[in-house]
């Protein structure tokens, strides 16, 4: 499994935005880079909402399966009483997608928590389902 980066550093400076930047193919040889792919989307939960975006890079491996390559994950909105913590990132082998292209998908997990109006919220458990070829799930929000 994939290990976590709670924040970034651009010149030196924390960024609390950037929840996660996570590079999966640090050992990876000859892979092509395919697309890279960005899409907003709401963190949502009970009666909250939170404005995200994940970034992801996708490349070909040499067996032909559609693979993550670099992922991010961004709050979009500066200031907000939404707190992340412990985001992970579980990768699943690769295998058939409906359209019969081998692709990785990956699981980001994580743990959020608030407090507005005095109401407490919190969240642990899957955010988001990305895959290889460039779809997503956002796992937390309601039907």
């Amino acid at each position: 499994m994939a290990m976590m980066l709670v924040y970034s550093c651009a010149n030196g400076v924390k960024s609390d935005n950037v929840l996660l930047e996570e590079n999966l193919a640090d050992s990876a040889e000859n892979w092509t880079i395919k697309d890279t792919v960005s899409r907003k989307f709401d963190f949502v939960y009970e009666d909250l909402k939170m404005p995200m975006k994940i970034k992801w890079v996708t490349a070909m491996d040499p067996a032909g399966c559609l693979r993550i390559s670099t992922i991010s994950l961004v709050k979009t909105q500066k200031e907000s009483a939404f707190h992340f913590d412990d985001i992970q990132v579980s990768q699943l082998p690769c295998a058939m997608s409906a359209e019969g292209t081998s692709v990785e998908t990956a699981l980001l997990f994580g743990s959020f928590w608030a407090k507005i109006d005095g109401k407490e919220y919190s969240y642990d458990g899957c955010i988001l389902n990305i895959t290889g070829d460039g779809k997503y799930i956002n796992m937390t929000k309601t039907p």
